[in-house]
């Protein structure tokens, strides 16, 4: 055993040890209270379920969770985010009171600094004015939605009454809406799109140098749209719809949507909706059945393949596999080789997680998604009645909170009942022992040395 901590182990009361990571720790009261560190400086503490800490000693990375998922604050390099529930911020550099930063009380208070220097504050839905916010460079508003004024790069947007009237002006954009009698928004060369009546009457006319045409569509009733070489055709939209090139490279069907959808080219899709369907676009293959229950897909590039399968909300399986004799661009041609990773978990009893030389299996596991890293730093070690970790020739086995251990390295040994019996064994440092209730009766060996325990205060000492 290469740490140099000697292990100490009192059950779920207590334990000292070093992990399957060779990283020292201890732990109190089963997983409530636990703190590692490992010799580059990376350290983990955690009073489960109230906070938790992971980070490193020059602080370049923080992670500190407060009964998650209500309170966070995360510090990388001099940038922070910070979340208090219903409160949460970003500072852009913690270093200087005058850098970027934005903050808000959702749904009500907003406020923070620019990247230009700009103070700014908002309180919906009274007035205010708030930068960089929901895409938009600059937004300025009075009792919402009575008023409200808008910048995003060249583009203006006044509106009144949102989102009844609003107008936007800019270099090569313009765009009037009187919602829902009338509205036109032009992209200059692009296109210019226009409702009368929404949604009962909308068309489009497009104007790219290489991409001529446009449509309409008569809602309830009919629609179609011609560019360059593709067609379009509606009937009661959105139930059935055809599309097609003059080509013949793609074609789609609605028959009705979403119940029938086909496509042939580019994309192969066939959808009888809830029942069953599969899409294949590219490198990447999906296929469902009783929708959303049962679905499964496959990725492909040129170095992996992962496969994915999911019977909601019971299952998840997930496996990554390295892939060899691929030329770039080819996701046919290939040799798979071991999986490199795999994911199991039958909700809410049991999850399996293998990366490389490194797994982790728990029972139970009552986080309904993947792997979450808050999760493990908060919460699973408390419902895991077993646990079973291995990096590399190194295992660790727990059971009931610490009540059995097992820890195997490569020269090391120990097991533990508590508070019936410890064993232990160190190839390493030629030692081994066994003891029966913490020293009733017990034999400790030190090379050639082996000492007798009896009644805890008896003991014997021999050669051999």
């Amino acid at each position: 055993m290469s740490g140099a901590m000697q292990p100490r182990d009192a059950g779920p009361l207590y334990s000292a040890a070093t992990d399957v990571h060779d990283v020292p720790g201890t732990q109190v009261m089963g997983p409530l209270v636990e703190t590692r560190k490992d010799q580059d400086g990376h350290s983990f503490s955690a009073v489960r379920p109230f906070w938790s800490r992971v980070g490193n000693d020059d602080e370049t990375r923080v992670v500190n969770d407060i009964l998650w998922p209500i309170g966070m604050i995360k510090q990388r390099g001099i940038e922070r985010d910070w979340r208090i529930f219903p409160a949460l911020g970003h500072d852009f550099d913690v270093s200087d009171p005058l850098s970027r930063h934005r903050w808000s009380v959702f749904p009500l208070l907003y406020g923070g600094r620019s990247r230009h220097g700009q103070p700014y504050f908002a309180f919906f839905p009274f007035g205010g004015t708030l930068y960089e916010f929901l895409g938009r460079d600059r937004i300025v508003f009075v009792l919402f939605p009575i008023y409200a004024y808008t910048e995003q790069s060249d583009n203006q947007t006044h509106s009144v009454l949102w989102p009844i009237f609003s107008r936007t002006k800019g270099d090569d954009v313009y765009r009037l809406r009187i919602w829902p009698f009338y509205g036109i928004a032009v992209n200059q060369g692009r296109w210019t799109k226009r409702f009368v009546l929404w949604p009962l009457w909308t068309s489009v006319k497009y104007t790219y140098p290489d991409q001529m045409g446009g449509g309409f569509v008569f809602f309830p009733f009919y629609g179609y749209a011609n560019l360059a070489e593709r067609h379009t055709r509606l009937l009661l939209p959105p139930l059935f719809k055809w599309e097609w090139t003059d080509q013949g490279e793609h074609l789609a069907v609605n028959a009705p949507w979403p119940f029938v959808q086909y496509r042939r080219g580019l994309v192969d899709k066939l959808y009888i909706w809830p029942l069953g369907g599969y899409k294949h676009s590219g490198a990447e293959k999906q296929w469902f059945a009783l929708w959303p229950i049962i679905s499964g897909s496959r990725i492909e590039s040129v170095a992996t393949s992962i496969h994915r399968f999911r019977a909601l909300p019971f299952i998840h399986y997930e496996s990554t596999y390295a892939v060899s004799n691929r030329p770039a661009g080819d996701v046919e041609g290939q040799t798979e080789t071991a999986a490199t990773s795999r994911y199991f978990k039958l909700w809410p009893l049991v999850s399996y997680r293998r990366e490389a030389q490194s797994a982790l299996c728990r029972v139970l596991d009552l986080w309904p998604l993947k792997h979450t890293p808050a999760v493990e730093r908060n919460w699973a070690p408390i419902w895991s009645l077993y646990t079973f970790e291995r990096e590399g020739e190194r295992r660790h086995t727990e059971l009931l909170w610490g009540l059995f251990r097992h820890h195997r390295a490569e020269k090391f040994r120990r097991w533990s009942v508590f508070p019936l019996l410890q064993r232990e064994i160190d190839a390493e440092h030629q030692r081994q022992s066994w003891s029966i209730l913490y020293g009733l009766a017990g034999v400790n060996q030190e090379g050639l040395q082996k000492t007798y325990r009896l009644l805890y205060v008896l003991k014997f000492t021999r050669q051999l």
